[in-house]
């Protein structure tokens, strides 16, 4: 339900894959346990935002505008050079690491908006400024991959509970309720992933 700031200090990174690197170590750390655990997540686009800070202890921010908000040129507090970076190319370094960049390049960092005096967090509640958030969804090739293996066992127990058992009616039952289960558990799953 609350969307919380990490900031990066990017004035000494010199190059695209310092950058990534800084950025994804941020993000582990930003979701802490749920990284580790979560296997049916994971990041599915960027926005680039503008937000407002509301909670200086736990840096709770407010987004007020998206999906392409970026720093006006009168903004003196940040450096951004149009047009924005890609989001397909953020997601990409962002899940599989900088290692075709090469450790020179310096192409996607300055299409970052990049604040230069200082963190947000230090301006106080209410200050304003722009970023990058990350939008998390459903692993659509894990998803599948359930939905495949519980097709196959719905299949698997209605056929043996028939022939074991003699009873087509029980077997077939069996094999709905266990085919009934995933989406219900999968839209629970979908109701609180839109709660976070």
């Amino acid at each position: 339900m609350y969307k919380k700031l990490a900031e990066l200090d990017t004035s000494r990174v010199k190059s695209d894959s310092e950058a990534f690197s800084l950025m994804k170590q941020a993000y582990l750390e930003h979701r802490g346990l749920r990284s580790r655990l979560s296997l049916l997540l994971k990041p599915v686009t960027v926005e680039f935002v503008r937000f407002t800070l509301w909670n200086l202890r736990h840096g709770y921010v407010s987004i007020t505008d998206r999906p392409e908000s970026m720093p006006p040129k009168t903004a003196i507090d940040y450096d951004f050079i149009p047009p924005p970076m890609p989001p397909e190319v953020f997601i990409h370094y962002l899940e599989h690491g900088d290692g075709d960049l090469s450790p020179n390049r310096h192409t996607w960092l300055p299409r970052l908006p990049q604040r230069l005096n200082g963190k947000v967090l230090h301006c106080g509640e209410a200050a304003e400024g722009w970023g990058i958030h990350v939008v998390e969804g459903p692993d659509r090739a894990v998803v599948f991959w359930i939905i495949m293996a519980t097709v196959l066992a719905s299949v698997l127990v209605s056929v043996l509970w028939s022939s074991l058992k003699g009873d087509i009616q029980g077997g077939t039952g069996l094999g709905a309720l266990i085919m009934a289960l995933p989406p219900v558990i999968m839209a629970a799953f979908l109701f609180r992933l839109e709660a976070t």
